[in-house]
Protein backbone atom coordinates (compact mmCIF):
# COMPACT_ATOMS: atom_id res chain seq x y z
CA UNK A 1 0.00 0.00 0.00
CA UNK A 2 1.32 3.45 -0.93
CA UNK A 3 2.18 6.04 1.70
CA UNK A 4 -0.28 8.98 1.78
CA UNK A 5 1.22 12.41 1.04
CA UNK A 6 -1.06 13.80 3.77
CA UNK A 7 0.15 11.45 6.48
CA UNK A 8 2.15 14.10 8.36
CA UNK A 9 -0.91 16.40 8.52
CA UNK A 10 -3.12 13.61 9.77
CA UNK A 11 -0.70 12.81 12.55
CA UNK A 12 -0.28 16.49 13.42
CA UNK A 13 -4.03 16.97 13.72
CA UNK A 14 -4.24 14.09 16.15
CA UNK A 15 -1.97 15.93 18.60
CA UNK A 16 -3.94 19.19 18.38
CA UNK A 17 -7.01 17.79 20.13
CA UNK A 18 -6.27 16.86 23.74
CA UNK A 19 -8.52 14.37 25.47
CA UNK A 20 -10.23 17.00 27.63
CA UNK A 21 -11.60 18.73 24.50
CA UNK A 22 -13.08 15.44 23.36
CA UNK A 23 -14.64 14.96 26.81
CA UNK A 24 -16.10 18.48 26.86
CA UNK A 25 -17.58 17.84 23.40
CA UNK A 26 -19.16 14.64 24.72
CA UNK A 27 -20.50 16.48 27.77
CA UNK A 28 -22.02 19.17 25.57
CA UNK A 29 -23.97 16.43 23.82
CA UNK A 30 -25.26 15.13 27.18
CA UNK A 31 -22.78 12.36 27.90
CA UNK A 32 -20.11 12.31 30.56
CA UNK A 33 -17.10 10.07 30.93
CA UNK A 34 -17.66 6.46 29.93
CA UNK A 35 -20.99 7.26 28.23
CA UNK A 36 -22.95 8.23 31.36
CA UNK A 37 -25.85 10.60 30.68
CA UNK A 38 -25.70 14.15 32.07
CA UNK A 39 -28.92 16.14 32.28
CA UNK A 40 -29.21 19.41 30.29
CA UNK A 41 -29.68 21.30 33.58
CA UNK A 42 -26.28 20.07 34.78
CA UNK A 43 -24.68 21.17 31.52
CA UNK A 44 -26.30 24.61 31.80
CA UNK A 45 -25.08 24.99 35.41
CA UNK A 46 -21.57 23.96 34.31
CA UNK A 47 -21.64 26.55 31.49
CA UNK A 48 -22.77 29.30 33.89
CA UNK A 49 -19.98 28.39 36.30
CA UNK A 50 -17.44 28.46 33.47
CA UNK A 51 -18.65 31.88 32.30
CA UNK A 52 -18.36 33.25 35.83
CA UNK A 53 -14.85 31.88 36.24
CA UNK A 54 -13.82 33.39 32.89
CA UNK A 55 -15.18 36.79 33.98
CA UNK A 56 -13.51 36.53 37.39
CA UNK A 57 -16.84 36.40 39.24
CA UNK A 58 -17.01 33.97 42.10
CA UNK A 59 -20.02 35.21 44.06
CA UNK A 60 -23.14 37.19 43.33
CA UNK A 61 -24.71 37.46 39.92
CA UNK A 62 -24.53 34.50 37.59
CA UNK A 63 -25.08 35.39 33.91
CA UNK A 64 -28.31 33.95 32.59
CA UNK A 65 -28.02 33.33 28.85
CA UNK A 66 -31.81 32.88 28.64
CA UNK A 67 -32.64 36.23 30.25
CA UNK A 68 -34.40 38.83 28.15
CA UNK A 69 -32.50 42.10 28.12
CA UNK A 70 -34.75 45.16 28.18
CA UNK A 71 -34.40 47.81 25.48
CA UNK A 72 -32.47 50.40 27.47
CA UNK A 73 -33.74 53.27 25.29
CA UNK A 74 -37.26 52.63 26.63
CA UNK A 75 -36.15 52.44 30.27
CA UNK A 76 -36.41 55.36 32.69
CA UNK A 77 -35.04 53.59 35.78
CA UNK A 78 -31.88 51.59 36.51
CA UNK A 79 -32.02 47.83 35.97
CA UNK A 80 -29.88 44.71 36.30
CA UNK A 81 -29.17 43.08 32.97
CA UNK A 82 -29.20 39.43 34.04
CA UNK A 83 -27.71 38.27 30.74
CA UNK A 84 -24.47 40.24 31.28
CA UNK A 85 -24.55 40.81 35.08
CA UNK A 86 -24.27 44.56 34.55
CA UNK A 87 -26.22 47.13 36.52
CA UNK A 88 -27.40 49.60 33.91
CA UNK A 89 -28.72 53.13 34.14
CA UNK A 90 -29.97 55.21 31.22
CA UNK A 91 -28.63 58.75 31.67
CA UNK A 92 -30.22 61.68 29.87
CA UNK A 93 -27.41 64.15 29.23
CA UNK A 94 -27.67 67.92 29.14
CA UNK A 95 -26.56 67.99 25.50
CA UNK A 96 -28.50 68.03 22.26
CA UNK A 97 -26.60 65.69 19.94
CA UNK A 98 -23.26 63.97 20.37
CA UNK A 99 -20.99 66.93 19.74
CA UNK A 100 -18.82 64.98 17.29
CA UNK A 101 -15.29 64.97 18.72
CA UNK A 102 -16.62 66.06 22.12
CA UNK A 103 -18.61 62.84 22.63
CA UNK A 104 -16.12 61.25 25.05
CA UNK A 105 -15.91 64.40 27.18
CA UNK A 106 -19.70 64.76 27.22
CA UNK A 107 -20.16 61.20 28.37
CA UNK A 108 -17.33 61.45 30.92
CA UNK A 109 -19.01 64.31 32.78
CA UNK A 110 -22.19 62.25 33.21
CA UNK A 111 -20.53 59.19 34.81
CA UNK A 112 -20.71 60.50 38.38
CA UNK A 113 -24.37 61.61 38.19
CA UNK A 114 -25.23 58.23 36.64
CA UNK A 115 -23.48 56.38 39.46
CA UNK A 116 -25.36 58.45 42.06
CA UNK A 117 -28.68 57.62 40.37
CA UNK A 118 -27.76 53.91 40.49
CA UNK A 119 -26.72 54.04 44.15
CA UNK A 120 -29.87 55.93 45.18
CA UNK A 121 -32.19 53.62 43.26
CA UNK A 122 -30.81 50.48 44.90
CA UNK A 123 -30.50 52.08 48.36
CA UNK A 124 -26.71 51.89 48.48
CA UNK A 125 -24.49 54.25 50.49
CA UNK A 126 -23.65 57.30 48.36
CA UNK A 127 -20.30 58.11 49.94
CA UNK A 128 -17.52 59.75 47.96
CA UNK A 129 -15.40 56.60 48.27
CA UNK A 130 -18.19 54.42 46.81
CA UNK A 131 -18.67 56.84 43.90
CA UNK A 132 -14.90 56.92 43.27
CA UNK A 133 -14.68 53.12 43.37
CA UNK A 134 -17.52 52.65 40.90
CA UNK A 135 -16.16 55.42 38.69
CA UNK A 136 -13.12 53.20 38.05
CA UNK A 137 -15.23 50.35 36.63
CA UNK A 138 -18.24 52.20 35.17
CA UNK A 139 -18.44 52.86 31.47
CA UNK A 140 -20.86 54.06 28.84
CA UNK A 141 -21.51 51.31 26.32
CA UNK A 142 -24.10 52.96 24.08
CA UNK A 143 -25.78 56.27 23.34
CA UNK A 144 -28.86 57.46 21.47
CA UNK A 145 -29.99 60.86 20.22
CA UNK A 146 -33.70 60.13 19.74
CA UNK A 147 -35.67 59.07 16.71
CA UNK A 148 -34.77 55.85 14.97
CA UNK A 149 -31.33 54.55 14.04
CA UNK A 150 -31.21 56.30 10.68
CA UNK A 151 -32.82 59.67 11.33
CA UNK A 152 -32.23 61.27 14.73
CA UNK A 153 -34.98 63.40 16.24
CA UNK A 154 -34.13 67.10 16.24
CA UNK A 155 -33.61 69.00 19.49
CA UNK A 156 -33.63 65.93 21.73
CA UNK A 157 -31.08 65.40 24.43
CA UNK A 158 -28.63 62.56 24.08
CA UNK A 159 -29.33 59.51 26.21
CA UNK A 160 -26.51 57.14 27.16
CA UNK A 161 -26.31 53.76 28.89
CA UNK A 162 -23.94 53.60 31.86
CA UNK A 163 -23.07 50.13 33.17
CA UNK A 164 -21.35 48.87 36.33
CA UNK A 165 -20.37 45.21 36.82
CA UNK A 166 -22.54 43.51 39.44
CA UNK A 167 -19.45 41.99 41.05
CA UNK A 168 -18.38 45.49 42.16
CA UNK A 169 -21.78 47.04 42.77
CA UNK A 170 -23.02 44.22 45.00
CA UNK A 171 -20.08 44.72 47.38
CA UNK A 172 -21.29 48.19 48.35
CA UNK A 173 -23.29 48.26 51.58
CA UNK A 174 -26.86 49.50 51.67
CA UNK A 175 -27.63 52.90 53.19
CA UNK A 176 -29.36 51.28 56.20
CA UNK A 177 -26.34 49.05 56.95
CA UNK A 178 -23.94 52.01 56.93
CA UNK A 179 -26.11 54.31 59.07
CA UNK A 180 -25.96 51.86 61.97
CA UNK A 181 -29.72 51.40 62.36
CA UNK A 182 -31.27 51.41 65.81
Amino acid sequence: MAESPYREYQELEMYQHPRDEVESFSRARGYGSYGTYISPASIEEYEKQTICEDLGLTDGCIPNPNAISPNWRDQTEPFLNEKTCLYSVPVVTSYVGTGGDELEARLEEHIEPGIKILLAYYGKAQSDSNVATLKEVAEFIDYHVGGDFLIPRRNTRMKALLVVPASYFDLIATEQATSGGY
